[in-house]
């Protein structure tokens, strides 16, 4: 659909290289939700447009990465979002998620912890709560939320060897079905 309509390319160009970029240097927070960033661009980039015309040109945004969209929240800046929030939370700063679950299981309050840390380890603002900050990685698919309602971080498994030995079995029983001559 977005395609075959010339209005939204003239519409995201200015979007993605002035508007986005000026945002992204004012804020000190990169995320917003869906209807402040369409308020912002209707007003600063097309006044009169009809609101369905500027949610498609959020979403075409999003589907060429210059916001990452999950539900109502957007991330006006998908490289702050993988340097200071996937990146550490999947590399380094994983000694310490780790530590809190060395079988990459967290329950909601550990990964609670563990986040506000990370936030306040490096000085960092945002406004979203913890359950949306699980919610845009379980969203991304770098964590899961299972059943208990614990979080699953499988870049946090340890490695295959240990978990072989985990759960390795007991000698195997044999089991004989049928007559044996």
């Amino acid at each position: 659909f977005v395609e075959s309509d010339v209005r939204y390319p003239r519409l995201c160009e200015p979007v993605a290289n002035k508007l986005l970029p000026t945002l992204r240097r004012q804020q000190e927070d990169p995320f917003m939700e869906t209807e402040e960033l369409v308020q912002i661009i209707e007003r600063e980039e097309c006044p009169g447009q009809d609101k369905q015309v500027i949610e498609k040109v959020v979403d075409f945004l999003d589907d060429a990465g210059e916001v990452v969209k999950v539900d109502n929240i957007i991330s006006i800046n998908p490289c702050w979002l993988s340097q200071y929030a996937i990146g550490p939370v999947m590399a380094s700063y994983g000694m310490r998620w780790h530590a809190e679950a060395p079988d990459g299981r967290m329950t909601r309050d550990e990964a609670e912890r563990a986040i506000k840390q990370y936030l306040h380890d490096h000085k960092l603002r945002i406004r979203l709560k913890v359950d949306t900050v699980l919610k845009i990685l379980e969203n991304l698919g770098f964590c899961m939320k299972l059943e208990d309602g614990s979080y699953m971080f499988p870049a946090h498994l340890p490695p295959l060897k240990y978990l072989c030995e985990m759960w390795k079995k007991e000698e195997d029983k044999k089991v004989y079905v049928g007559r044996r001559h």
